[in-house]
C-alpha cells in the first residue's frame, strides 16, 4: 500500500479491500449520509455538517475508477471538500488558536465542537493542544507555518500534566488555564466596531489575557475583567457562544472598568511576553517565577497577604506587583537589601523566616521539585536568611541541607561550647561583637560563628584576679592603678566574671615594661618603683611608661624583685612630671598661703573661681585641678597676702601692713571666715580713695 499524505495529519490510510468489501456488500446503490458517517467518519473525520454531498462524490468516484480507486483520489476528494469552506478568518495579533477556531466555526455557522469534528478531529484534542489536530486544522484553514506557530504560542502548549509552554516560557498550567476567562472590554468593542458582521465573529480573545500575572490592558489602561466562568472546558472555550451571551453587556459598556495607571511592571511584563526582551536582571528567570516574585515581594513590603495560587490579581495586588517590580528593577543588590530589612524586622519581633517573609517564603520552600527556574531566587533569599537567623548544620533552608554555620546565637554557642551564656555574652561585649545596651533573648542575640572558637579558647585559659596578680607580681592597689589609666584591661568586666583575666595580657605587659629595662644594683640610688612615682607625681603609670618610651629616660629592673614589682623609674623623672601636671585644689591653696583644710575647695564650690575636673591618674576618680587658665582667672579677681607678695616680690609683712593701712576687709564668703582672700576691685577702690 502506498503512503498517503494524510499520515502527516494522523488520518489513517483507508484500506481499499475494506472499502471494496463495504461497497460490494449490496449497499453501494443505497450509500447514504448516515452510512458515510457510520463507516467512513472514523477514518477521515468528515461529516454531513459541512460536506453533505460527500457520499455522492465517493459513490461517483467508485463507479468511475472501480478497483483503481487510490489514496491520491482521496486526496483529490479532500482538497475539493476543503474548497467548500464558506469563509476562513485570518489570525490577529496575540490571538489564541481557540479564538481563531471559534471564529472560523462561527463564520461557517457551526460550533467549535462541530467544526473540529467535521474537520476530522475533536475539540478536546485541540483544547489539549494536540499537535496533529492543530496542524490538521491549520492545513484546512490555509495557515502558514509562522501563523500557526504564533497562534499556538499565544495559546500555550501542554508539557506534561502541570506545565505549559507559553511564548517560549515554561509556566504552570494554572497560571494560564482557569475556569474564569478574563478580557479587556475595550479591545473586544473595537474588534466588533471594526467590522459590520456579527460581533462574536470579529471579537478576538488575546493570549496575554489568559496569564494570571497580566492585570491591565496596556493599550487602554483598564483592568482585565472576568467575562465568564465555566468549569467545563468544551463550554468554556466555545468562545463564540460565550461572547454571544455577554455581547450586549460588552457593547453597552456595562463591563468596562475605570481606567488605571499602566505601571512599569505592566509594561515590563507585556514586553517580555510579546518580544521576550528584558533589560532587568529578571531576564535570568522564567517570566512566571519573576512575576510571582514581584507580586509576593511587593505584598510583603506592604504587609499584605498574597495568595500565590489565586488566578485573579486584585487591585491591591496590582499595587503589590508594581511595588515589587520597582524594588527588583533597581537591581539585585537593592533587592537583597530590601529582603534583609524585611528579615531583620521579623527577627526583632521574634519571627522565623516563614513569619518574616510570609507567602514569599512559602512559595519558595514548598514542593520545590515541581518549580522551575526558582533556584536563583532560593539562593538569593537563603543567603539573606543565613545572615540573620542562626541556622546550624543539618537544618534545611529552602530545600538545601546546611553543612556549616554562618551565625551563632548565645544559646546555640553555649550549647556547642559548654560555656555559660552569661560568660559568653560578657566576652562578646568586651570584644565589641555584641552591644551592651541591646539585651535580647539569648536565641535572638547573634554573632558570626567564626568568633566562637577564638572566644572559647580565650575563656578556657582565663584566670581570676588573684591568680593574675600572682602571675605579674602586683598588689591590688597597683593593679587598680594600671586599670584606671588603661595600662592593662581585663578581657571581661571585673566583678561580673569570675575569671576576667587572660594570662597572655600579663605576659605582654611585662614584656613591654622590661624588655628594654636596664639592670640595677641592689644598692642603686635615685630610683623608685613606678607605682610610687605615679603616686608622688600625680601622673598615671601609663603616662610614665609613655613618657619613658618617647624620651631618653630608662626603666630600671631591680634585681631583688621580679615581674611588675621590679619596674623602677628615676626619681628625677618624678619631679619633672610633677611640674608638668596641673595642681590639685589643695596644692594650689597651699601655693597661695591657704592652709585650712578644704577651705579653697569650698570657695570653688561656691562658684567664685573656676576649676577643671579631670581624672586622677592614680586613683582613677575625677577631681578638680587648677589649670593655667583657672589660675589666671583667680589672680585676675582675687589675691592673698602670699600671692600678692610673690607678685610684687616683697615680704608678706609688707603686704599685711599695706592692708591694715588701707583698712581692707577680706572677700565676704562663708568659706573664708578667717579673711584670707581679698578682692582686687575692692582693694583698688580703697587705694584710690586713700590717695
Amino acid at each position: 500500500m502506498r503512503h498517503s499524505p494524510f499520515q502527516a495529519m494522523e488520518i489513517p490510510i483507508f484500506s481499499l479491500d475494506s472499502l471494496g468489501s463495504v461497497l460490494d456488500s449490496g449497499f453501494c446503490e443505497k450509500l447514504s449520509v448516515s452510512f458515510f458517517r457510520k463507516f467512513l467518519s472514523p477514518t477521515f473525520g468528515f461529516s454531513d455538517k459541512i460536506f453533505p454531498c460527500f457520499a455522492e462524490w465517493l459513490r461517483g468516484l467508485w463507479l468511475l475508477y472501480g478497483r483503481n480507486f487510490t489514496p491520491n483520489h482521496l486526496l483529490s476528494l479532500f482538497m475539493a471538500a476543503k474548497e467548500t469552506l464558506k469563509r476562513r478568518p485570518r489570525p490577529a495579533s496575540r490571538e489564541t488558536f481557540l479564538s481563531f477556531l471559534s471564529r472560523a466555526a462561527s463564520m461557517n455557522g457551526v460550533t467549535p465542537n462541530e467544526f473540529a469534528f467535521d474537520m476530522g478531529t475533536s475539540f478536546k484534542r485541540i483544547i489539549d493542544t494536540n499537535d496533529a489536530a492543530i496542524e490538521h486544522i491549520g492545513l484546512i484553514c490555509d495557515l502558514t507555518g509562522a501563523e500557526l506557530d504564533e497562534l499556538v504560542s499565544w495559546t500555550g502548549r501542554r508539557l506534561g500534566d502541570v506545565r505549559m509552554l507559553f511564548r517560549g516560557e515554561t509556566m504552570v498550567s494554572r497560571a494560564i488555564r482557569h475556569p474564569t476567562v478574563r478580557g479587556c472590554p475595550c479591545c473586544l468593542m473595537e474588534d466588533a466596531e471594526a467590522s459590520g458582521e456579527e460581533p462574536v465573529r470579529c471579537m478576538i480573545m488575546r493570549g496575554d489575557w489568559q496569564v494570571r500575572h497580566v492585570a491591565v490592558c496596556r493599550f487602554h489602561g483598564r483592568p482585565l475583567v472576568p467575562i465568564w466562568s465555566e468549569n467545563l472546558p468544551s463550554r468554556r472555550y466555545d468562545l463564540a457562544s460565550r461572547l454571544r451571551d455577554v455581547s450586549a453587556r460588552l457593547m453597552s459598556g456595562e463591563l468596562t472598568p475605570l481606567s488605571v495607571p499602566v505601571t512599569a511592571y505592566d509594561t515590563w511584563l507585556d514586553k517580555r511576553l510579546e518580544t521576550g526582551e528584558d533589560a532587568t536582571w529578571l531576564a535570568e528567570l522564567p517570566v512566571h517565577s519573576a512575576a510571582t516574585f514581584c507580586r509576593l515581594l511587593g505584598g510583603r513590603i506592604r504587609d499584605q497577604h498574597v495568595d500565590a495560587s489565586s488566578p485573579i490579581v486584585s487591585p491591591k495586588e496590582r499595587e503589590s506587583c508594581a511595588l515589587g517590580f520597582k524594588v527588583l528593577d533597581a537591581g539585585k543588590y537593592h533587592a537583597t537589601d530590601v529582603l534583609r530589612d524585611l528579615g531583620r524586622t521579623g527577627f526583632k519581633k521574634g519571627k522565623g523566616p516563614r513569619g518574616a517573609y510570609g507567602s514569599l517564603y512559602t512559595w519558595l520552600a514548598q514542593d520545590l521539585e515541581n518549580k522551575q527556574g526558582v533556584a536563583e531566587l532560593q539562593n538569593l533569599l537563603r543567603d539573606v536568611i543565613l545572615g540573620i537567623w542562626p541556622f546550624g548544620p543539618g537544618e534545611c533552608v529552602l530545600g538545601k541541607t546546611l553543612t556549616g554555620r554562618r551565625l551563632h546565637s548565645l544559646s546555640s554557642a553555649s550549647a556547642e561550647s559548654g560555656i555559660h551564656q552569661g560568660t559568653l555574652r560578657k566576652a562578646l561585649i568586651e570584644r565589641g561583637v555584641l552591644l551592651k545596651e541591646v539585651k535580647q533573648h539569648s536565641s535572638h542575640e547573634t554573632f558570626a560563628a567564626s568568633h566562637l572558637s577564638e572566644i572559647t579558647s580565650d575563656i578556657r585559659t582565663m584566670v581570676t584576679t588573684r591568680e593574675f596578680m600572682a602571675q605579674i607580681n602586683a598588689t591590688k592597689a597597683q593593679l587598680r592603678a594600671m586599670m584606671s589609666c588603661g595600662l592593662i584591661q581585663p578581657a571581661l568586666e571585673v566583678g561580673t566574671a569570675h575569671r576576667p583575666w587572660r594570662p597572655y595580657d600579663g605576659a605582654r605587659l611585662l614584656e613591654r615594661l622590661l624588655s628594654k629595662a636596664v639592670s640595677l644594683n641592689v644598692d642603686s640610688k635615685g630610683w623608685c618603683h613606678i607605682h610610687t612615682a605615679a603616686r608622688l607625681s600625680g601622673i598615671s603609670p601609663a603616662d610614665i611608661v609613655q613618657h619613658v618610651e618617647a624620651g631618653t629616660e630608662l626603666i630600671g629592673k631591680h634585681p631583688r624583685y621580679w615581674g611588675y614589682a621590679a619596674v623602677f623609674v628615676p626619681e628625677a623623672l618624678v619631679q619633672k612630671l610633677r611640674d608638668k601636671r596641673p595642681p590639685t585644689l589643695a596644692e594650689f591653696a597651699r601655693s597661695i598661703g591657704i592652709r585650712e583644710n578644704g577651705a579653697f575647695a569650698k570657695f570653688v564650690a561656691e562658684g567664685h573661681t573656676p576649676a577643671t575636673k579631670q581624672k586622677n591618674p592614680v586613683s582613677g576618680r575625677k577631681q578638680h585641678y587648677i589649670t593655667g587658665e583657672d589660675a589666671e582667672a583667680f589672680h585676675k579677681r582675687f589675691f592673698t597676702v602670699t600671692s600678692l607678695a610673690k607678685e610684687r616680690g616683697v615680704n608678706c609683712r609688707t603686704i599685711e601692713a599695706e592692708i591694715r593701712r588701707l583698712g581692707l576687709t577680706s572677700f565676704n564668703s562663708p568659706s573664708q571666715p578667717n579673711g584670707q582672700i581679698f578682692s582686687r576691685d575692692y582693694a583698688d577702690a580703697r587705694a584710690m580713695r586713700a590717695d
